[in-house]
């Protein structure tokens, strides 16, 4: 078999091979139209090993286009047979000898059922995939546009369809994203990736990245979606990032400087010179020594390491070892820290460089040690150390202060300052889900509008520290007149409203509580200057059902109230008169 093989034509061993690989149908007939080759993908349309005959193919409606076809009369052919669920499409193209006779045709074939299908579910994926798609033609048309717009930007395939692009891109941003559009358009880039600004049909614009390639010689397709909350957060981190980059800059800048005044210090101080002997003993100490650390050379020469007095106790070891490693060439170079006690008792901190000299034969003669004060480094080394955990500290110091102030001011903004009860914003973020509950539980709820009787003429002729040390009594009291469970909160002014949540005979606790309330509310209340006495109107209303809402149950108490004061105040008013 692969002697055979070789005495063919590579090029007919490859042509053949790709004929029967092709992911599309092909096949050839000959010119009396009788099947001579068909490839896998084209029986696979048909559903069968062997291909019906063209002739029963074709059938009667195209019977004569096919003789046509066969007697040269027309070039080309298209079968549509009908074949129960397998709809190929079949297109013949005459093969042709160098004298022009036709000896065979080449079929090729399209499976309608696999592109019907290929359709719809491009269809669908453009209409629910939560990315803006759009095609864009060679004016910068928008010619399709999916749903997700709407939803994104809030503008209906009718308002953008036929309209160009660059009405809707902000004007800062529309000669770039232009420009990119154009790029692929002319094939300067294949896949156009880029990020530009939208106008919102509900105002304001919203940044979009782009993903753009060519579709077809007249459109372009184009995905992409709205990224505005990541460009926010990132413009957010830039902004924290800028500020902790000055902070540290100016830092940086601080301890430069004084890392600069510290190494020209040390430029222009020649550095204290020790030399040690075979035995390592000390044999010089150098002039800038002793006027470094105050000792003097008949206290020094001739000593070991373990009875130098210029040596804290603690680093004497670590001299030892250094020497020693020295001495048996086990290194040539040795740099460590020392602590040095000047003749006046002061501590030191000093940086040894040491070398071993070698004589003629190789032996070590000396040991040389250069010894540098780096107090000064080191204390500021401490002192960058100590201010690097100062700043974190600060740092941390003011993140915590901005959440408690950001709690704070959350707390506020749902909180009678005054009183400390619920304000307006706190009642209608608690009311709604008073109701589920009370729903749920087959309660009912009765919200009752209080508003103080008189309160201005209390203000008027006591004055505003009167009229604020008034209401905070009174809040006190109709917060002791219900149950832990029920809600109290200050509209503003001397309105009070209270949400008694999931009772089961709300009419019955609604008078009960509204008594203890007009009770409460009856005793004196010690102002300062006077003791006042005060009444409230109040208005019920009482939902059993969920079928009405909380504005709605706010605004009926309100009614309710007012028929009370409008009736002389100092009562209780419901849908069905008074309590």
């Amino acid at each position: 078999m692969n002697s055979l093989l070789l005495d063919r034509p590579l090029d007919a061993i490859a042509f053949e091979a790709t004929f029967a690989d092709a992911p599309f149908g092909m096949g050839c007939v000959d010119a009396c139209a009788r099947w001579l080759h068909a490839n896998t993908a084209l029986r696979a349309m048909f559903g069968v090993d062997t291909l019906p005959s063209l002739r029963a193919l074709a059938g009667p409606q195209q019977a004569a286009a096919l003789d046509d076809l066969l007697d040269g009369r027309r070039a080309r052919l298209r079968l549509e047979p009908e074949l129960g669920a397998h709809r190929p499409v079949l297109d013949l193209s005459p093969l042709r000898e160098a004298d022009g006779r036709v000896v065979g045709f080449i079929v090729h074939g399209e499976d309608r059922a696999a592109q019907t299908h290929a359709t719809s579910e491009r269809d669908a994926f453009f209409a629910l995939t939560p990315d803006l798609l759009a095609f864009v033609d060679a004016r910068d048309r928008l010619l399709e546009v999916n749903p997700a717009w709407e939803a994104t930007l809030g503008w209906s395939p009718r308002d953008l369809e036929g309209h160009r692009l660059d009405e809707f891109v902000h004007e800062d941003d529309r000669e770039r994203v232009l420009a990119q559009f154009a790029e692929v358009r002319n094939g300067t880039v294949v896949d156009a990736s880029f990020r530009g600004r939208l106008r919102s049909r509900y105002g304001g614009y919203r940044w979009i990245e782009w993903q753009v390639r060519e579709f077809d010689v007249a459109r372009l397709y184009c995905t992409a979606r709205d990224v505005t909350d990541q460009v926010r957060a990132r413009d957010s981190l830039l902004r924290n990032r800028d500020e902790l980059e000055r902070r540290i800059a100016q830092r940086t800048h601080e301890l430069d400087r004084a890392l600069a005044r510290l190494q020209l210090h040390a430029d222009n101080s020649p550095l204290a010179t020790i030399e040690w002997d075979r035995q390592l003993n000390v044999a010089q100490w150098s002039h800038r020594a002793r006027e470094m650390f105050g000792w003097h050379e008949d206290e020094i020469v001739g000593h070991a390491p373990s009875v130098l007095p210029m040596l804290h106790p603690d680093d004497v070891a670590g001299v030892d070892a250094a020497m020693a490693r020295l001495a048996s060439r086990e290194t040539s170079r040795h740099v460590h820290t020392v602590r040095m006690v000047a003749r006046d008792g002061r501590v030191r901190v000093c940086e040894w460089f040491d070398s071993a000299l070698f004589d003629a034969n190789g032996r070590v003669s000396s040991i040389l040690s250069l010894v540098q004060d780096v107090t000064e480094r080191e204390a500021a080394v401490a002192a960058l150390q100590r201010a690097h955990e100062d700043l974190e500290a600060k740092v941390a110091e003011r993140t915590l202060e901005l959440e408690r102030l950001m709690a704070m001011l959350e707390s506020q903004a749902r909180q009678d300052p005054l009183t400390d009860l619920p304000n307006r914003r706190g009642l209608m973020e608690r009311l709604p889900r008073s109701l589920d509950r009370s729903t749920r539980h087959d309660g009912a709820i009765a919200v009752m509008f209080v508003d103080l009787d008189r309160f201005k003429h209390v203000n008027d002729t006591l004055g505003h520290d009167a009229g604020d040390e008034l209401l905070r009594e009174c809040a006190r009291r109709l917060v002791s007149a219900v149950r832990k469970t029920d809600i109290v909160a200050r509209l503003g002014g001397d309105e009070f409203v209270i949400v008694l949540e999931n009772v089961r005979d709300p009419e019955t606790h609604a008078r009960r509580v509204a008594e203890k309330v007009r009770e409460a509310l009856a005793e004196p209340v010690d102002v300062g200057t006077a003791k006042v006495r005060v009444s409230a109107s109040i208005g019920v209303v009482i939902q059993a059902d969920g079928t009405i809402t909380a504005e709605d149950l706010i605004s009926r108490a309100d009614r309710r109230m007012y028929a009370a004061k409008h009736a002389g105040g100092n009562a209780v008013r419901t849908d069905d008169g008074a309590i």
